[in-house]
């Protein structure tokens, strides 16, 4: 190495040359971050002439600020709420279901329910059935887009007897014989087909629809290519 040591040599004076631009660099950003700083803060007026805000006003600026931060990270506060939610479900819940014993929630229920539930009919289908299922004790749960895209994917038709009409959820393996509450074991049924066949799995219902011979090739043909989707599997 010699007397004058590692650090004289080219490679070393190239590191400590770039080493001494980056920090020169950083010192720079951070004299142009303050400098910006103290160039808002001379924009405001002086403390003696601010208007010092009640509890009141600072709760509704938190608020707004807030608002504005979700609208501008939609992903980001669906997920910090979903988190906070679910660590404080049992909370919430007990919260909720004391409001709703008040007068005018109650009033206020009796107005504003029927109308919602008119307005949105796929999405009170969807709660009712997965609070059914977990009475039951049946695993999973499905979202009201899973079933719009379900009943898409199956031709807006029951899986039944394939006509076109109001179709209700049916579970084909039922949950009275451990079927689960996932998209994957619901199939859109006509309120007829869905009645009939009662604890009958999927399978057990065509075959008898058939006089237990086998079934017609259409719909063999139609189910056995719906099973190929993990969307219309009947199994979870």
């Amino acid at each position: 190495m010699g007397a004058r040591g590692w650090h004289h040599t080219p490679e070393a004076r190239a590191r400590i040359g770039a080493a001494a631009k980056a920090r020169k660099s950083s010192a720079i950003a951070i004299e142009a971050r303050w400098a910006r700083h103290r160039a808002a803060k001379a924009l405001l007026p002086p403390k003696a002439a601010r208007k010092r805000l009640t509890p009141e006003e600072k709760r509704a600026n938190n608020i707004r600020r807030a608002k504005e931060w979700s609208e501008r990270n939609p992903d980001r506060s669906k997920a910090i709420k979903r988190k906070s939610f679910e660590k404080n479900r049992e909370r919430i819940n007990a919260k909720q279901r004391e409001q709703n014993k008040t007068p005018e929630r109650k009033a206020f229920i009796r107005i504003y329910a029927p109308k919602h539930r008119a307005a949105n009919p796929d999405k009170y289908a969807t709660y009712s059935e997965n609070r059914r299922a977990r009475g039951l004790g049946a695993i999973g749960s499905h979202t009201e887009a899973e079933w719009i895209a379900k009943v898409s994917y199956c031709g807006n038709a029951c899986v039944c007897c394939q006509r076109k009409c109001k179709l209700s959820r049916d579970h084909d393996i039922p949950l009275a014989r451990g079927g689960s509450n996932y998209i994957s074991n619901i199939v859109p049924a006509c309120s007829s087909c869905n009645s009939a066949k009662g604890t009958l799995t999927g399978d057990e219902f065509r075959n008898r629809l058939n006089g237990g011979v086998t079934m017609d090739p259409r719909w063999a043909s139609q189910l056995a290519n719906a099973r190929k989707s993990r969307q219309c599997s009947p199994s979870a």
